[in-house]
């Protein structure tokens, strides 16, 4: 068995918890055009891309995340 060594955004390895796939998703929204919707198929197709499962499986599972969070910790 030989090691294998694969390059990953750091901002991907920030989406393994909840608090950093937020901070990751409001960067995405600061940082371009994009609508909440937009950021979120982006995020999603960029863990998709490198690996990683989709970490919300459509866009209102998402919302729903997101609305929880926000009340639990006033981020946002």
């Amino acid at each position: 068995m030989t090691e294998e060594t694969v390059q990953i955004p750091v901002i991907l390895i920030q989406t393994l918890t909840i608090r950093g796939y937020f901070k990751v998703f409001y960067l995405i929204l600061q940082e371009t055009e994009l609508n909440h919707r937009e950021a979120y198929e982006f995020l999603e197709e960029l863990r998709e891309k490198y690996g990683f499962p989709r970490h919300y499986d459509n866009y209102q599972v998402f919302r729903a995340a997101k609305s929880r969070f926000i009340c639990e910790v006033g981020f946002g």
